[in-house]
């Protein structure tokens, strides 16, 4: 029993050390001649290296370390380690990898032959591995509206390289495997992606305009959904009107819109549900919480603010919009 606590010790002792050295370790960041910043640290005889690790992004699910492997191989290079990166509930890729190379220039040779390659149809991109990541990369990031849909990272990189050095750079894509329309460039310094979005710089592809825009990490977009004005209403009665609806909510603040929803199979009834929009996000919050199971003819009302996926043609039209509501016409 002495030998077994004795060595548990042992162990927590030299895992307290690794790690210790491994928090001492110097890490620098210098420019490759692609502009990519590389990680660099300090070895036993305190000599500092280049990293030659590799980070992969928009791997298809099917992709696993033996077709990586081979990806690399088609160049000649020898990987020393594949981390195919996996969800932990469903064990199945993420489509992200990281790959160590043997060397510092054999993962220079990669990123300047198989960047933006193909595999398994799927346009794949690599960068650097840098575990701490671009030092504000929220705000180095801009966000890139109106790209063509047979647009790709690569073209997206081509793009925007000539503005400054880029970390990494993609295009969102379907499942079809076209430009959702939108992609995002993250530049290696804020003071770039500062200056193309102070500058509005004009982009033209087949006349058609792109548009640059500060990059909102997740945070930031959901304190801007905070602000809804357009409540979805479910349980109403089959006979409702676009006018009952309104009288119903109308002691809550000015409306501009309310919709019952109807399907002309059925004739003068609707779906049961409809949408009120308000002109006042205080408004709206006020009368989802007061009329949330209120009591209408028999049938106790669901009401909340409507974001599902199947109201998103529905939301409440911008500021500047309210003019011209997007709201369905009443019937």
């Amino acid at each position: 029993l002495f030998f077994f606590f004795s060595s548990r010790r042992r162990h927590t002792r030299c895992r307290e050390v690794s790690w210790a050295r491994r928090c001492v370790q110097e890490t620098v960041s210098t420019q490759s001649t692609w502009g990519f910043p590389h990680k660099i640290m300090a070895d036993k005889s305190g000599q500092k290296r280049q990293s030659s690790s590799l980070f992969i992004n928009g791997l298809h699910e099917d992709v696993n370390e033996e077709v990586l492997r081979q990806h690399f191989l088609s160049i000649n290079i020898r990987v020393k380690t594949i981390t195919i990166i996996k969800d932990h509930n469903t064990n199945r890729s993420k489509g992200l990898a990281i790959v160590e190379c043997l060397s510092f220039e054999d993962a220079e040779k990669a990123l300047k032959t198989i960047n933006f390659s193909e595999i398994h149809n799927r346009e794949v991109i690599m960068m650097p591995y840098r575990p701490g990541g671009v030092k504000d990369k929220y705000s180095s990031n801009i966000f890139i509206k109106n790209l063509p849909e047979d647009f790709k990272s690569k073209d997206l990189y081509n793009l925007f390289s000539k503005f400054g050095e880029i970390f990494s750079c993609k295009c969102a894509i379907n499942s079809a495997g076209k430009c959702k329309g939108y992609g995002y460039v993250c530049f290696d310094s804020k003071e770039i992606s500062d200056k193309i979005v102070a500058e509005k710089k004009e982009i033209e592809l087949n006349s058609k305009k792109i548009e640059v825009l500060p990059f909102k990490p997740r945070e930031a977009r959901n304190s801007s959904i905070s602000m809804y004005n357009n409540l979805f209403v479910k349980n109403i009665p089959k006979k409702f009107t676009n006018d009952n609806l309104k009288d119903l909510f109308k002691n809550f603040g000015e409306i501009i819109s309310a919709v019952v929803i109807k399907d002309p199979a059925q004739g003068p009834e609707n779906k049961g549900f409809g949408f009120v929009c308000f002109k006042k996000h205080e408004d709206a919050k006020i009368a989802e919480e007061k009329m949330k199971n209120f009591v209408v003819e028999g049938l106790n009302l669901f009401v909340c603010r409507a974001l599902s996926k199947d109201c998103l043609l529905y939301t409440s039209p911008s500021p500047r919009d309210l003019s011209t509501s997007r709201m369905p016409s009443s019937a």
